[in-house]
C-alpha cells in the first residue's frame, strides 16, 4: 500500500508540475551542505515565503544539496579531471531531484519547479556574454532565460542560438496552437498594405487587445498582407484556409508563422480572411483607410504603405480624382457608414432629375419612394456624405469625375 501511495503521489505530482511550471518562482532558500573537504550550495525557488519557511521545503533543499554532493564531489581536482567530468551523465542526480519536487507537489504547496542548482564542485559551464545576450534578445524578442540558455548551449554563437530558438519556438508553437485552437479569438487587427495600383487587406485575430497592440503581432499582420499582395493581383476574397497555405518571403508557410506567433505570444492566433485587388494604372486608382490608425492615404511610386486598425476599407476608382483628399474621405465614409453595395449611377441621375419636381409626384409613387429610400440607406452613392451631410456620395463622385468600381470593408470580429 505504501508503494502504491508513493506511485500515485509521483504521478499526480508530475501532472501538477507541468501545469505550474510557467508561474514565477522568485522566493525560496539557498542551502549549503558541507562534508569534510567538500561542499555544495544550491538555490531552490518557490512562489511565496510562506512555503519557503515550511519544513518539507527545507528538507527538499537539503536533499538537493546532498544529491549534488554525492554526484559531483569527484569533480574536484585538476583541470583535466574537470573536463572529463563535463562529459559524465548526471541524469541520476536529476531524476532524484525531480522526484523530490514531484512529491512536494502532493502536499499542495506552490513550488512550480526547481529553478537553479549551483555547486562549488560543479563543472564550469560556458559563461554567457552580456553583449551577445543583449543582441540576441533584441534580434529575436525571446525571453531572457531562453536567450541565455541558447547562448550557453552554443558557446555564445548568436547565429546558432537564433536558429535553435526559432526551432524550439516552432515546436512549442505547434504544440500550443493545437491546445489553444478551440479558444475564442475575437480581438485582433485589420491590416492594409498598398503598393502602387494594388492593395491587400487582411484580418488576423487574437484573444486579447493586449496582444493586438504587440509589435510582433503587428508584424505578423503585415506579413500576411504582404503574402496576399505577392500572390494575388486581381480582385479576390481569400478565406482563412487559403491564407494558411500562402508562402511568405522566406519560403515558410503562413501556418508555420502563425504557430511561431502562438509560441511567442501565448494566445490563439487566426488568420481569418483577406482580400486583394488592383486597378489598371492608366485608368484608375486605389485609396484605403483604417480606424483607428496613424497612417492613411494613397501610395506614391513604388513606395508601399502599411497601416492597421480595428476597421479597414479599400476603394477602387475608375478615373483619377482631381482632389486627392476625396479618395481618403470616401474611405472614411465606407468605414463609418457601412454601405452594403455601390448602387447604379444611372439610377442616381434619374432620381436626381425626378427630385426636382416633387410637387407632381402622385401619392402611390410617394409610398414607393419611401420603400426605395430605406433601400438607398445601404447603397453607397445614395448615402449622405460623411464629410458634408448636405450632399450625397454620388454628387461628390460626379463633381470629381470619378466612379467607385469596387470597395471592401472589414471590421475585426464581425460575424
Amino acid at each position: 500500500s505504501e508503494e502504491w501511495l508513493h506511485a500515485q503521489a509521483q504521478q499526480e505530482g508530475w501532472s501538477r508540475a507541468t501545469k505550474l511550471e510557467s508561474r514565477v518562482a522568485s522566493q525560496g532558500l539557498v542551502g549549503i551542505l558541507m562534508r569534510r573537504n567538500v561542499a555544495a550550495m544550491v538555490e531552490v525557488n518557490c512562489e511565496t515565503d510562506f512555503v519557503a519557511r515550511n519544513e518539507l521545503f527545507k528538507q527538499l533543499v537539503k536533499d538537493v544539496a546532498s544529491s549534488c554532493l554525492d554526484n559531483f564531489a569527484s569533480r574536484v581536482g585538476s583541470a583535466g579531471q574537470a573536463n572529463k567530468a563535463k562529459e559524465r551523465d548526471t541524469s541520476v542526480g536529476c531524476r532524484f531531484i525531480y522526484k523530490k519536487c514531484a512529491r512536494i507537489f502532493m502536499t499542495r504547496m506552490k513550488l512550480p519547479w526547481l529553478y537553479r542548482c549551483l555547486s562549488t564542485v560543479a563543472p564550469n559551464v560556458a559563461s554567457v556574454e552580456k553583449s551577445s545576450l543583449s543582441i540576441l534578445r533584441k534580434k529575436t524578442g525571446y525571453s531572457f532565460l531562453n536567450c541565455k540558455k541558447a547562448l550557453a548551449l552554443h558557446d555564445n554563437d548568436i547565429a546558432k542560438s537564433e536558429e535553435w530558438l526559432h526551432a524550439q519556438a516552432q515546436q512549442e508553437g505547434w504544440s500550443r496552437a493545437t491546445k489553444l485552437e478551440s479558444r475564442v479569438a475575437s480581438q485582433g487587427l485589420v491590416g492594409i498594405l498598398m503598393r502602387r495600383n494594388v492593395a491587400a487587406m487582411v484580418e488576423v485575430n487574437c484573444e486579447t487587445d493586449f496582444v493586438a497592440r504587440n509589435e510582433l503581432f503587428k508584424q505578423l499582420v503585415k506579413d500576411v498582407a504582404s503574402s496576399c499582395l505577392d500572390n494575388f493581383a486581381s480582385r479576390i476574397l481569400i478565406s482563412g484556409e487559403e491564407l494558411k497555405e500562402l508562402k511568405l518571403h522566406g519560403g515558410r508557410l503562413l501556418a508555420d508563422d502563425l504557430a511561431l506567433g502562438v509560441g511567442k505570444l501565448g494566445e490563439n492566433l487566426v488568420a481569418r480572411r483577406g482580400c486583394a485587388f488592383g486597378v489598371a494604372h492608366e485608368t484608375g486608382s486605389i485609396s484605403a483607410y483604417a480606424h483607428p490608425s496613424n497612417t492613411a492615404g494613397v501610395p506614391s511610386g513604388d513606395h508601399a504603405v502599411f497601416f492597421v486598425g480595428r476597421v479597414g476599407g479599400l476603394v477602387a476608382f475608375d478615373g483619377f480624382c482631381r482632389n486627392p483628399d476625396v479618395g481618403l474621405q470616401l474611405c472614411r465614409h465606407i468605414v463609418g457608414m457601412k454601405p452594403s453595395s455601390i448602387g447604379q449611377i444611372d439610377e442616381f441621375l434619374a432620381k436626381q432629375a425626378a427630385g426636382s419636381d416633387q410637387d407632381n409626384i402622385p401619392a402611390a409613387a410617394a409610398v414607393e419612394d419611401e420603400e426605395t429610400q430605406k433601400k438607398d440607406e445601404s447603397r453607397l452613392i445614395f448615402q449622405e456624405f460623411l464629410e458634408d451631410e448636405n450632399v450625397l456620395v454620388g454628387d461628390v463622385l460626379l463633381e470629381n469625375g470619378i466612379l467607385v468600381s469596387d470597395f471592401v470593408r472589414f471590421e475585426c470580429g464581425e460575424s
